[in-house]
């Protein structure tokens, strides 16, 4: 007990050693990875890790002799370890890895969905690994800061012997790290450091607004239309196309829309990213996903679609557009998802001939899953009523999962049935989700890995069309034609061109060979303008 009442003066060099393998501690998940994906023999496994331990210890040397100055020492301690305490607390209940993307969904996460993930563990997460840790350093040791010299001596020969390490072991580190570059994402607080630096990079966007609406004209075809059109496009949330049963999942997750004529679901779709901040703007952009880039300041396909003449309104449930809809009207609703049907026959009448109207579901949005339905709507039982999934059985979160597609089709449903009622207008629906989700495959839960990691769960996506038989007919779209092609791979990069394609919109960017519906089409002239 003296150890923890005495006050003790240390050199920072001395201190960091001690803060350093502290921080090992929040290194478990990285530690239980390595274990489990390297294969060798239990010496092999032992010398190995032991390697890593004193690799991992160096790098800490270099980062904390940075950032633990005498100027700032007393505010990046605390900062640190809460932090430390945040990050296992994610990656040991939910699995996840700390990247760019992660620290994205982060920030752009809102008040009330980050209320959802608060609960008695994570404060005592934060207490005990955070605050309490905090106070100790702070309280019980004394720092003497040493001069630049031996500061640089320090690093120095950590940097000498990592590089030691590294050609040392150099079989065992090149082909353990090239085949699973993953790891990084685990090792706090390195992972969410790097994320940090990656993170504000990117968003030194270029200010200057990209133009590509120029040249934006309705086609030929709209001569001979004369009704009004009102077309909805359903962004949805975290749904992932194998838990739709219109696309044979073994739970009926789609009564209503199974029910539904006219209707094609499209069953080889993939988003261009694994979490709404990625794959919303990308999906809208005319660029396909390897030359999308987040730093760019695009139009986008609303834009277009504005440009050629009709009336844009984006109406929001979730957490933000993420810069989609900012030069378009807006409207917010909160609720489940079916309440931005309330009212919606006055927002039709309160604009003009020509209407695009958008919908961003909560769909699916986890870990909390059971809060996105009412009780009326929990058919697969028994559910997982908590946000830690991993106190669930595989059987209790795909249950949960699947009430919450169960709503999405009640939603789309009642949309369809509502777009019925305007029998003198031409009417279609496009639903397609931003990116899928992990319910605990392969130890995985929600989304957000890097792309390339990321399994088939988070990029396999759903993706539904209904039009009224106006528009089949003003349109000239063979529907029998559509539902042929349902199993052709397509991804976000071809909504841009289908969207322009389902509207009769000329533009330069557009791509007939991107188009789902151009080779449908009975009646087509992409070139003749109005």
């Amino acid at each position: 007990m003296k150890f923890f009442k005495r006050k003790y003066t240390l050199k920072s060099s001395v201190f960091i050693i001690y803060f350093s393998i502290f921080n090992l501690i929040y290194n478990i998940g990285f530690f239980q990875y390595l274990g489990l994906h390297y294969e060798d023999n239990l010496r092999g496994k032992v010398i190995f890790l032991l390697s890593f331990i004193l690799f991992i210890l160096c790098l800490f040397n270099i980062l904390f002799h940075l950032l633990l100055t005498k100027k700032v020492a007393r505010f990046n301690i605390p900062i640190l370890l809460i932090n430390n305490s945040l990050c296992l607390y994610f990656m040991t209940r939910y699995h996840v890895m700390v990247d760019k993307s992660m620290l994205v969904n982060i920030f752009e996460t809102n008040f009330q969905e980050a209320l959802e993930f608060m609960n008695f563990e994570l404060l005592l997460f934060v207490l005990l690994l955070g605050f309490l840790p905090s106070f100790f350093f702070l309280s019980r040791f004394n720092i003497i800061h040493q001069p630049i010299k031996s500061k640089i001596m320090n690093i120095s020969a950590s940097f000498i012997l990592i590089l030691s390490l590294f050609f040392g072991l150099n079989k065992e580190y090149s082909s353990f790290l090239r085949s699973h570059r993953e790891i990084k994402h685990l090792l706090v607080p390195i992972n969410y450091l790097d994320a940090l630096k990656v993170f504000y990079k990117g968003n030194k966007k270029n200010h200057r607004l990209e133009e590509i609406t120029s040249g934006t004209k309705l086609s030929f075809n709209w001569k001979a239309i004369h009704k009004k059109t009102i077309f909805f496009l359903v962004i949805g949330e975290t749904a992932r196309a194998q838990n739709f049963s219109l696309n044979n999942h073994f739970h009926e997750t789609n009564p209503l829309l199974k029910k539904t004529e006219n209707l094609v679901s499209f069953k080889n779709v993939y988003s261009c990213g694994t979490s709404t901040a990625n794959s919303l703007p990308c999906m809208f952009s005319d660029l396909p996903k390897g030359q999308f880039s987040e730093k760019s300041n695009r139009e986008n396909l609303l834009d277009v679609v504005k440009k050629a003449g009709f009336e844009v309104v984006w109406i929001d449930n979730n957490s933000g557009c993420k810069g989609v809809c900012v030069r378009v009207e807006n409207k917010k609703t909160s609720g489940y998802d079916f309440k931005m049907l309330d009212g919606l026959s006055d927002i039709i009448s309160q604009h003009g001939e020509k209407i695009l109207l958008v919908f961003h579901q909560l769909g699916s949005h986890g870990p909390t899953y059971f809060k996105r339905y009412p009780k009326r709507f929990a058919k697969f039982k028994p559910e997982c009523r908590t946000e830690k999934l991993n106190t669930c059985s595989k059987e209790e979160i795909i249950n949960t999962y699947d009430n919450t597609i169960l709503l999405t089709d009640y939603f789309l449903y009642s949309l369809i049935q509502n777009l019925k009622t305007y029998s003198n207008a031409n009417t279609a629906m496009l639903y397609i989700s931003d990116h899928g989700e992990s319910l605990g495959e392969n130890n995985l839960y929600l989304h957000g890995l890097p792309y390339w990691l990321a399994p088939e769960e988070q990029k396999h996506i759903p993706l539904i069309f209904w039009s009224s038989k106006n528009y089949t007919s003003d349109f000239h779209l063979n529907l029998e034609c559509l539902k042929k092609q349902t199993h052709q791979k397509i991804s976000h990069d071809n909504l841009f061109h289908s969207m322009l394609g389902a509207l009769e919109i000329d533009n330069p960017k557009y791509q007939k060979e991107f188009d789902l519906f151009r080779s449908c089409k009975t009646h087509f002239n992409r070139q003749a303008r109005l």
